[in-house]
């Protein structure tokens, strides 16, 4: 246990770090361990904070992490190889709109009385986290304003955490606005919904890194990630929901069996998710959620590529064409990798990729 734990730590921190003196990776050089049925034992875990807490601090390196809530374990692949009898539980979302126009629910649950009512009935029925959403995403949705969605959507995270039968439910907050985010935070939230994955809903693919408010946007959300220790959940989305559903400049792909869909998703939602974990300010890559962003500029042959090939989203594969850097998705976590980073340095010289994290998948 004591091995594994030394082990495993720096795989999910460091996987790509160097070794200075062996000059290999880290996911590397702990893979050539052999590993046994008691290292099976060490699961993952994404801790969920129990708020609202206030933090003691402005600076962020010296505010201390709240007590936890709950947690989800979760395994790698090579994990559940030797685990056989070992299967991981699916996290059940239930879905809240508190808004009179969303498509699936829109007016059904936007007083308190009825919010209530349902997620009481989805906790009975086994949710494991509620979703609290006050500004429809569909098209042609009526603009709300940040003080509106808050406050449709803060009343309703306080009045659950103040009923006895769902108090203890996760709860995690559907916007992209910051302000509302933070709100829903102190009211008791634990996780961070955003179906534009801190960009805006405005942001475009290959656009939004030359978008002043979308990268201020997404500096905003990232500060409340760390700020609260809360985990967050990045979605793939293109502006529109029925806007840019076309992917042909991913059609490459296909000829390594890989839908032009799916490639499109893990280059584009890849490159958002590594500016948020990477550098100062980054959250912490264990505590990032990906979501490929079903019905979403999306048609329906694609939607259900993505569903059937969900896994090779975050698989350890090259992706891109042309002279792309060598670099690591890291969505969800990086469990044990044969990447070897020392190896795939010399193909930079010929046609460079990029390489994403063989990982856990998870959508909400």
């Amino acid at each position: 246990m004591r091995r594994s734990l030394i082990s495993d730590s720096p795989i999910s921190i460091i996987p790509s770090y160097i070794h200075p003196g062996l000059g290999r990776s880290v996911s590397y050089l702990l893979n050539k361990v052999t590993r046994t049925q008691l290292d099976a034992t060490m699961l993952k875990v994404l801790p969920l904070p129990n708020l609202p807490f206030m933090p003691s601090s402005a600076d962020m390196d010296e505010v201390k992490p709240p007590l936890t809530l709950t947690y989800w374990v979760y395994s790698s692949p090579k994990n559940l190889a030797l685990r056989s009898n070992s299967q991981p539980k699916t996290k059940l979302m239930a879905t809240l709109n508190v808004t009179p126009d969303s498509f699936s629910d829109g007016s059904e649950h936007n007083t308190l009385c009825t919010a209530l009512s349902y997620v009481e009935e989805s906790v009975a029925a086994g949710a494991d986290i509620i979703d609290v959403g006050g500004y429809s995403t569909r098209p042609g949705a009526v603009f709300v304003s940040v003080n509106e969605e808050t406050e449709r959507i803060s009343p309703v995270v306080r009045a659950i955490r103040a009923n006895e039968a769902t108090r203890m439910i996760p709860i995690s907050v559907d916007t992209f606005r910051w302000e509302v985010a933070e709100a829903a935070i102190l009211a008791g939230a634990n996780v961070i919904n955003d179906v534009y994955a801190f960009t805006g809903s405005k942001s475009l693919p290959g656009s939004w890194q030359q978008d002043e408010e979308a990268l201020s946007l997404m500096e905003k959300m990232k500060q409340l990630g760390r700020k609260y220790a809360t985990p967050v959940v990045l979605m793939h989305s293109r502006g529109d929901a029925d806007q840019r559903k076309c992917y042909s400049s991913y059609t490459y792909a296909e000829t390594n069996g890989t839908a032009a869909v799916v490639e499109g998703v893990r280059t584009e939602l890849g490159d958002k998710v590594e500016r948020i974990v990477k550098g100062k300010g980054g959250l912490r890559r264990w505590l990032v959620i990906v979501d490929p962003g079903i019905g979403f500029s999306k048609t329906v042959a694609d939607n259900l590529e993505l569903l059937r090939n969900g896994s090779k989203v975050v698989e350890n594969t090259e992706i891109g064409q042309g002279k792309y850097d060598c670099r690591i998705y890291p969505c969800m976590c990086i469990p044990y990798s044969d990447i070897d980073i020392f190896q795939y340095r010399k193909y930079q010289e010929k046609e460079s990729f990029s390489w994403l994290s063989d990982t856990d998948w998870h959508f909400s």
